[in-house]
């Protein structure tokens, strides 16, 4: 996997060669690293007020589901995204502004 702001990029692993690459259908930027497991990628893409996960299949790229968290970002924010025993978490931590922080759990 390969990511930029304005779109995430998968590689076959055993010629390098593109195999799909999308952009957020939301026409906002992805904000996390993304992680694969079995056969679905999760990515987080952000708008001004509007930030999603979302799960694209590992071998078409087509998406398979969404997950909005609404919800204003104030200031500056970090996110992560990480899986262990068939969940994946989702962070956010928001630097500045009122909001804290929240950690999502997110199963299929």
């Amino acid at each position: 996997m390969l990511l930029s702001a304005q779109r995430l990029h998968a590689l076959d692993s055993g010629t390098g060669r593109p195999r799909w690459s999308v952009a957020p259908p939301s026409g906002g930027r992805f904000e996390t690293a993304p992680v694969a497991i079995d056969r679905t990628v999760y990515a987080a893409d952000v708008t001004s007020c509007e930030f999603r996960i979302r799960g694209y299949d590992l071998y078409s790229g087509d998406l398979r589901w969404t997950l909005p968290l609404n919800g204003c970002l104030s200031g500056g924010h970090h996110f992560q995204i990480t899986a262990t025993d068939g969940s994946v978490y989702f962070a956010v931590e928001h630097i500045r502004g009122p909001e804290g922080s929240m950690v999502y759990a997110v199963g299929e």
